[in-house]
Formats: structure tokens, C-alpha cells, sequence
């Protein structure tokens, strides 16, 4: 979608008694800017009934913030690495219902509603968040810190959210890494692999389920020449 904009983001999993550290580091003289910001974040996420919109690549969600409502679109939604870099588009709407008319581009709206056509979206899940954020900035790039904490929940299901989001705000991406490594250095921590999206969408699958089942792994193969790594 040339034109519309982009996000570069770095996705991280951690245990939450290490949610104060990397606060700490972000607190530090070196990077801070202003004081952290506490929010609750109440997101809605919509599909059709065949998930159309995942099979796109592409997320749709209401958010509330501090009583508003904004409404985004995303799409290229994968985690690779622990990087996200999605298409973003938002827009405030008048409460919690959705807008499709609203969203500011043409061929992103275009898009969706072809996906959309007669189908009914409905809410596949939700996730409920408590986001610390800080500003950073070093070398003349700034960068948001998000801290999060809380769960998603569909229909039948809840997993725990605990992770961190450093999103590039302006300048080059390894000076972005460069935070991150001072900011991690001392902190175990996991590269995300899922964003919370995927991860609902997953436990609305279990939704439609009648029960769990046993799952058999692949057979790992190995040879002789490989090594630890």
C-alpha cells in the first residue's frame, strides 16, 4: 500500500517481575524523555464469520482510550524476529461501533469492504491491558516504549498478556536496536513471534472446538555435521 503509513516495531516476550526493570532502564538519564504514561486499554477485535479478514493479512479493531474510540486498521500484521512493520491506519470514531466510511484511505476502505461484502463483522475477541509507555530518544531517534500487561479473552477462552513494544518514531532502525540492546542487555526476554491479534485469533479457533486434542510433533531430524546452534 504505497502511500499509506508504516510502522516499525520490535516485539518482545519477558516474565512480568521483569516488567520493572525494563522500566528502570527506560527511566535512566540516557534515554528518557518526560514522565511515563498509564493507560487501560480495552481493544475489540472484528472478523467475519470464515475470518476473512486474517486470511488477508489484515486486522481490524475498535480501541477505547481514555473514553475515546479509535478505530484501526492493519495490514502485513505477521511478527518476524520479533520485528512487526504493518501498514496502520486509525481514526477516531463516535463510539464503540465500527466505521468503515471513515477510514482515511481510499484503497484500504476499497479493500476491506470487498473482503467485507455481506458478510457480517462481528467481535472474535478482546484483549484487556494495562500499557505503561515512555518516550525515548538517542542520537537524534525517538522511539515509543509500551509495557503490557493483561490478557485476551475470546468466547471461551483467556491467555495472559506480558510483553514489551518498541516502536520506531523517527529516525533509522539500527540506532533503534541500539536502545534496545542497552535497554535489554541485563534482561532475559523471548523475540515475540505472535502478534496479540494472531494470538486471539488462535484461541477463538478453540471456540468452534468440541474439545482438545493430542497433537503428535514432527520427527526431528539430525546429522552428523550439524552443531549446538
Amino acid at each position: 500500500m504505497h502511500g499509506d503509513p508504516k510502522e516499525f516495531e520490535l516485539k518482545l516476550e519477558l516474565a512480568e517481575t521483569k516488567l520493572p526493570d525494563v522500566a528502570a532502564a527506560a527511566a535512566s538519564k540516557q534515554f528518557a524523555t518526560g514522565k511515563p504514561r498509564r493507560q487501560r486499554l480495552l481493544s475489540i477485535y472484528f472478523d467475519t464469520p470464515k475470518h476473512a479478514l486474517r486470511h488477508a493479512g489484515i486486522t481490524l479493531r475498535l480501541r477505547c482510550v481514555d473514553g475515546n474510540w479509535v478505530q484501526t486498521v492493519k495490514l502485513g500484521t505477521g511478527v518476524h524476529g520479533g520485528i512487526s512493520n504493518p501498514t496502520e491506519i486509525e481514526a477516531p470514531v463516535p463510539g464503540e461501533k465500527l466505521r468503515l466510511d471513515l477510514i482515511p484511505s481510499g484503497r484500504v476502505r476499497k479493500k476491506l469492504c470487498k473482503l467485507t461484502a455481506d458478510k457480517a463483522l462481528t467481535p472474535i475477541f478482546r484483549t484487556h491491558v494495562v500499557r505503561t509507555t515512555h518516550r525515548l530518544k538517542s542520537a537524534g531517534t525517538e522511539a515509543e516504549l509500551a509495557l503490557d500487561s493483561g490478557c485476551i479473552r475470546s468466547a471461551t477462552q483467556t491467555a495472559a498478556i506480558c510483553e514489551v513494544e518498541l516502536e520506531l518514531k523517527t529516525g533509522g532502525t539500527e540506532q533503534l536496536l541500539e536502545i534496545a540492546q542497552h535497554l535489554f542487555a541485563d534482561i532475559p526476554f523471548r523475540f515475540g513471534s505472535q502478534s496479540k491479534a494472531e494470538r486471539g485469533y488462535r484461541l477463538a479457533e478453540f471456540d468452534r472446538l468440541p474439545g482438545y486434542a493430542p497433537i503428535k510433533a514432527p520427527k526431528t531430524r539430525l546429522y552428523p555435521a550439524d552443531n549446538v546452534a
